[in-house]
């Protein structure tokens, strides 16, 4: 599951009414507080969430309908990069139940079709994607989701990194 949470800002097609939600402490928990209390405002809440079971067009077509169109930036969307392979796909096991999974081939993926010492698997906002997921000046955005690094993952050395804000 991912969250996005805009706060103390305004969001042109969000008719959400107002109110005080969790601050996370350090462990990833968080109580409501109190109106006084409170460090924003909600404004906005979007959620993307895995059902598990879809393919690997219906995840693309999911995960677009919450970012907007072109909000994926996989391998397999770019020619002369790795495109016989879906890189984000849905799955279900006994302990984390649905969820997503980015794949990375480190001698396979490029950046965007360009061969160089960088690659790219993401979902990102940008000017096509709704108010509710972009972050305006003066807005607070809270970002929320559980990430899983396999022990035995390997990149390249060269350059790597996960959210990058």
């Amino acid at each position: 599951m991912i969250t996005a949470v805009s706060a103390c800002g305004s969001s042109s097609k969000s008719d959400t009414t107002s109110q005080s939600i969790a601050v996370p402490d350090s462990q990833g928990g968080g109580e409501t507080p109190t109106e006084e209390q409170a460090e924003f405002t909600l404004e906005s809440e979007v959620m993307l969430s895995a059902t598990g079971a879809a393919s690997a067009s219906e995840t693309y077509a999911s995960i677009e309908s919450v970012f907007g169109e072109g909000s994926i930036e996989a391998p397999d969307l770019f020619a002369g990069d790795h495109t016989s392979t879906p890189h984000i796909l849905e799955e279900t096991d006994s302990v984390i139940g649905p969820h997503f999974v980015f794949l990375a081939h480190r001698d396979d993926d490029f950046n965007k079709g360009v061969q160089s010492d960088r690659q790219r698997n993401e979902i990102k906002t940008y000017d096509k994607s709704d108010d509710e997921v972009l972050g305006f000046e003066g807005e607070t955005m809270q970002f929320e989701w559980y990430f899983y690094v396999d022990s035995d993952m390997s990149l390249t050395s060269k350059f790597s990194h996960f959210f990058p804000a």
